[in-house]
């Protein structure tokens, strides 16, 4: 995807570069990173992480904040979690510890893991979660969903708050 090869470009061209014992343990680390994805003259997302790592294929980032933009250039999400981790071969990221993802409709979404499938554009937890749509909280033991949080699937015994 486009925002995996900007993301790699970016640790190419501003990282340290550390070699271990052999070459499948090189690693490109970065400190008080911002990368902004953008399609055309549109800004995607903007990624705010205090370190990020990458080794092989993952990229690891750590203290992350994620502002996403819808097509006027306004922000519609922002997630924040402890740490993040991208595959760049699937596209598929994962948030971990303290996640939350809030909307400008006052939507929010509590989790310690959240995963997005990128082939099939899905967001999944199969941690514990706490939806708030519309005033009103909702838990469950996992949650499916697509990425905007309009058709949602919460599972285990569901309480309503």
């Amino acid at each position: 995807m486009k925002y995996a090869l900007m993301v790699a470009l970016f640790f190419l061209s501003c990282s340290t570069k550390t070699k271990e014992h052999s070459v499948k343990n090189e690693k490109d680390e970065a400190y008080n990173v911002k990368v902004i994805q953008k399609n055309w003259d549109k800004k995607s997302f903007e990624l705010l992480a205090s370190s990020m790592l990458q080794q092989g294929d993952t990229i690891s980032a750590f203290h992350i904040k994620i502002e996403f933009f819808d097509d006027t250039g306004s922000v519609y999400a922002v997630l924040t979690a402890d740490s993040g981790k991208l595959n760049q071969k699937t596209g598929n990221m994962e948030a971990i510890g303290s996640v939350k993802v809030g909307t400008v409709r006052h939507d929010s979404l509590y989790t310690s893991k959240l995963i997005y499938i990128d082939s099939i554009a899905r967001i999944e937890s199969p941690r514990n979660v706490i939806l708030v749509k519309k005033g009103r909280r909702i838990r469950g033991s996992g949650l499916i969903s697509d990425v905007n949080l309009s058709n949602i699937q919460i599972n285990g015994k569901v309480y309503g708050e």
